[in-house]
């Protein structure tokens, strides 16, 4: 479904629910904002958030998750806009008869200790250490901006060793961090849960999966990764 969401007219009560404040001013439409990271990528300016170093799978999750599945190659690539009914069964993902189960960001699967880089000249919002159960343990926050819009990027699942602090200003391609073992990272295999949020997040947080019924904003609100990620394979 194609909407041109008014982003100031979401209403506060599904803001305060996602942690995140209203905008400043009337945002780009989805389409427009898609062109914009289009047209970045087409400039080679922006910079994948880490890199395989050969071929990686597609897990579809959507018939939920096996945390002792033995993956088929060293990186993998979990989509974005899934439906992950039956994966996500800790207690912050319950609420009212439901399940967050729809993903709003890419999981790139490596081994602990993969570098994680910024993909644009940003500022690091926040950096926080989230160690429930199923959470993103080490997380970090950037700020950033797209065709005049300012944006969030989160990068959760890291180690609690970080190459960055609360307040720096740091350049595309600049080394933020690295993966997670399994103790560090919320308890999942290792990977990179990474979103973008076009409005200010009110935490180091983002919902990383939300409501099925929520999808049509939520995908206007963290829009798909996908133009970040077109070079992250190295050969």
């Amino acid at each position: 479904m194609n909407r041109d969401f008014s982003f100031l007219q979401i209403p506060q009560q599904q803001l305060t629910a996602w942690g995140l404040k209203p905008a400043e001013k009337e945002l780009n439409s989805p389409a427009r904002f898609r062109q914009s990271l289009q047209e970045l990528r087409a400039a080679q300016t922006l910079v994948p958030p880490l890199f395989f170093s050969g071929p990686h799978e597609n897990p579809d999750f959507t018939q939920g998750y096996d945390p002792h599945r033995l993956m088929a190659e060293r990186f993998s690539w979990g989509r974005y806009d899934e439906d992950r009914r039956g994966m996500y069964t800790s207690a912050l993902f319950q609420g009212s008869g439901e399940v967050r189960s729809l993903h709003v960001g890419v999981d790139l699967g490596a081994p602990p200790g993969t570098p994680i880089f910024s993909p644009l000249d940003a500022k690091i919002w926040g950096i926080a250490d989230r160690s429930e159960l199923g959470d993103y343990g080490g997380v970090v926050v950037l700020e950033s901006q797209v065709a005049g819009e300012r944006i969030w990027m989160l990068m959760g699942h890291l180690s609690r060793c970080r190459a960055v602090k609360t307040g720096d200003q740091i350049v595309g391609g600049q080394l933020i961090g690295w993966l997670g073992e399994r103790h560090e990272n919320g308890g999942w295999n290792a990977h990179l849960h990474f979103q973008i949020s076009r409005l200010e997040p009110l935490d180091v947080d983002l919902p990383g999966a939300v409501f099925p019924r929520d999808r049509d904003v939520a995908l206007a609100v963290f829009p798909d990764p996908e133009p970040w990620l077109e070079r992250v394979r190295c050969f």
